[in-house]
């Protein structure tokens, strides 16, 4: 017995000091803790004092400083520190924005206020209004924005433009609450946006007056007037619809694609092609630095005298920012311009540029300054390729620069370097893809080999002709290099297109719960971040998770919008509805988050296991829902269950229908009361 405690003993103390080998890659789960810190705020039921957590805090991080030569203890206060900072931060900021939310609808009124941004989509227009004055105001609290739609004859004329001064007739309704528990939250994402209503115009707008004609108005108008000049040139010089898929990719206007071609981008897993990001950054980055390094190569008095690499390095990154600028700033686009500039200057200073050190210190910084990012698909998406690929590089760099370095010919080490291309292509898409999944709730089964085809043809091809184009814009004529864009454009189409033809491209997967993504996302990133023996003991947790959401994540029985207007019944794989009258975003979110069927409208009589008389459902197991008003009974005891002032209480409520009762699942009850919630309950 002895001897086995001291073999138990052994091999604990080498597991630790193995662990703590890992010192000098501490830094990388930096952005892990605070995003752990990050999400239990956002899980609570109430907003908690910052005061509290701002002191604990400061007193973890105190104590990591002094005890950072006890190395046990050095870990442990580590990880509290950031913890506590995840936890902290977000709380700072909701308490800093206090944006007021609107909580019930408005009479049609005059709305009064400057345009702060306008975004043009394929059947309506989007007027975001800041500062807005209302006839009747809903408090004493003044609005910080409104956000309208446009639709028709009410589209503002090209000659209102962002900061003018304008009125609108239209009516207010509160930011919409997540139409089932756990989805994405509108409200919350209102209150960080400053956004404190949303609405659409009934009227058409008057320009009251210009706004001020400051310095940021004029760069801003400057901006906007080459990202129109440049969607004008596609349109001119490219048939339909690849002139919007140039569109997409240099300006990031995507409200020209046609639906068809979208809806092909999407089921083929290619979408986050259309989607400026970090594939588009690097590879401008890439293109310019190293063109440009030629051309200072082929000078002598400068190739000899200074470092060309650095100042390629300098003007790759003005490149790099002038290109985020004219692609509108979306986030996904600033991420990846902040790693741009990390990487880049990484070069001017002579040091490794691709490490997970500047991937964390990139995470680090959005989290820190933004922390509501971390719920953002893009933001998850994106960092779920970078870290995947960048640590891929860091194991697979020396093998490969060996092998590089012994083999000649320039055909060689060019095959090479798309083989390159392939596997990044690969593991990116692996790496997104359970993401994908949990976020739009479905399987792409074609992805890699779409990916494979779409990823390098845009790389090589797409990207360097748009340049190409961009460079021969002045001059008044492109040397026909928009004939050859053109088919370039119409051959990513027709890749997206093909695959998304293939049969079972899309495979409904239903929403995995909290714990499951928690334990899939440490999972992943242990074996990213740790090195040796210890990236082993990911495995069996990425495994465990992948199984709990195959096989055991609950899909449930009955489904109640908060107003009870809507309501599903589930069958086996079919959503049946009560009424197809109004709630379409709704039945569209329980079927997709369920990974059902498209809701079909119940019959009068019912179906196997929900059979209907008049405004009563007899359900299995014996359960009786009555629809007017609204209540769930056992049939066996008469014991009600669940009623329609408790519905109204509770809002989007999911059941789950059991022989030992109901269990329920609601918004209001999982979201609690927080400064975004609708309803604050006493």
């Amino acid at each position: 017995m002895y001897h086995s405690f001291r073999q138990s003993t052994s091999r604990l103390e080498a597991l630790l000091e193995t662990f703590f080998t890992q010192h000098s890659r501490l830094v990388y789960w930096v952005p892990v803790f605070l995003g752990c810190g990050i999400e239990v705020y956002f899980s609570l039921t109430f907003e908690p004092s910052y005061i509290p957590l701002l002191v604990g805090s400061f007193l973890f991080t105190a104590l990591t400083f002094a005890l950072r030569r006890v190395r046990l203890a050095y870990f442990i206060l580590f990880i509290l520190t950031c913890f506590s900072w995840g936890m902290t931060l977000p709380c700072v900021r909701t308490s800093l924005l206090h944006t007021p939310l609107l909580t019930q609808e408005l009479s049609p009124q005059w709305i009064e206020g400057q345009v702060e941004q306008l975004e043009a989509f394929p059947t309506h227009q989007r007027v975001t209004i800041y500062h807005p004055r209302l006839k009747h105001p809903f408090s004493d609290d003044a609005l910080t924005k409104v956000r309208l739609s446009m639709r028709g004859r009410l589209i503002l004329p090209d000659f209102i433009v962002p900061g003018d001064w304008i009125a609108i007739k239209g009516i207010l309704m509160p930011p919409a609450e997540p139409a089932v528990p756990r989805s994405f939250n509108f409200r919350r994402q209102a209150y960080f946006d400053r956004i404190s209503a949303v609405g659409y115009g009934i009227m058409p707008a008057r320009l009251l007056h210009a706004g001020e004609e400051t310095w940021w108005r004029r760069v801003k108008t400057h901006i906007e007037s080459l990202r129109h000049t440049l969607n004008q040139h596609f349109v001119k010089t490219l048939k339909a619809p690849e002139s919007a898929l140039a569109k997409a990719l240099v300006t990031g206007e995507r409200s020209a694609i046609p639906e068809e071609v979208r809806l092909a981008f999407a089921a083929s897993g290619t979408a986050h092609l259309l989607a400026i990001s970090g594939l588009h950054l690097s590879v401008v980055a890439g293109i310019m630095f190293v063109f440009l390094r030629f051309l200072l190569a082929a000078i002598p008095g400068l190739s000899l005298r200074y470092h060309i690499k650095k100042w390629a390095a300098i003007l790759a990154l003005i490149a790099v920012f002038f290109y985020w600028l004219i692609c509108g700033g979306s986030f996904p686009a600033t991420r990846a311009l902040v790693m741009c500039t990390l990487i880049l200057g990484a070069v001017m200073i002579d040091r490794t540029a691709i490490t997970l050190r500047n991937v964390a210190l990139a995470a680090s910084l959005i989290l820190i300054l933004i922390p509501e990012a971390l719920e953002s698909p893009s933001f998850q998406l994106s960092f779920a390729a970078v870290v995947a690929l960048v640590a891929m590089y860091e194991h697979f760099k020396i093998p490969f620069l060996k092998t590089s370095s012994r083999t000649g010919g320039t055909l060689v080490k060019g095959f090479l370097y798309f083989m390159g291309v392939i596997s990044t292509t690969f593991i990116a898409t692996v790496a997104t893809t359970p993401f994908l999944a949990a976020t739009f709730h479905n399987l792409t089964l074609q992805a890699i080999p779409a990916n494979m085809l779409a990823v390098p043809w845009t790389t090589f091809v797409v990207i360097p002709l748009l340049i190409g184009s961009l460079v021969t814009l002045p001059l008044g004529y492109d040397f026909g290099l928009s004939s050859v864009l053109e088919v370039a454009l119409a051959w990513m189409r027709e890749i997206a297109q093909t695959v998304a033809d293939w049969p079972g491209s899309m495979v409904p997967i239903p929403e995995p719960t909290p714990g499951v993504m928690s334990l899939l996302t440490l999972s992943c990133l242990w074996i990213c971040l740790t090195t040796g023996r210890l990236r082993l003991m990911g495995v069996a947790p990425l495994s465990l998770s992948l199984v709990w959401w195959t096989f055991f994540s609950p899909v449930p029985d009955l489904f109640l919008s908060h107003d009870a207007k809507v309501i599903g019944v589930r069958t086996d794989k079919d959503l049946w509805v009560v009424s197809k009258r109004s709630g379409a975003f709704a039945r569209k979110v329980w079927s997709q988050a369920s990974a059902l069927r498209a809701p079909q409208k119940l019959p009068m009589a019912g179906v196997p296991g929900a059979t209907r008389t008049g405004g009563t459902l007899t359900l299995l197991p014996p359960y009786i829902l009555d629809l007017m008003p609204l209540s769930l009974t056992d049939q066996r005891t008469g014991e009600v269950f669940l009623s329609q002032e408790q519905l109204s209480v509770w809002g989007s409520t999911l059941v789950w229908l059991g022989s030992s009762g109901p269990r329920y699942r609601s918004v209001r009850k999982d979201q609690g009361t927080r400064p975004w919630s609708l309803y604050k309950p006493k």
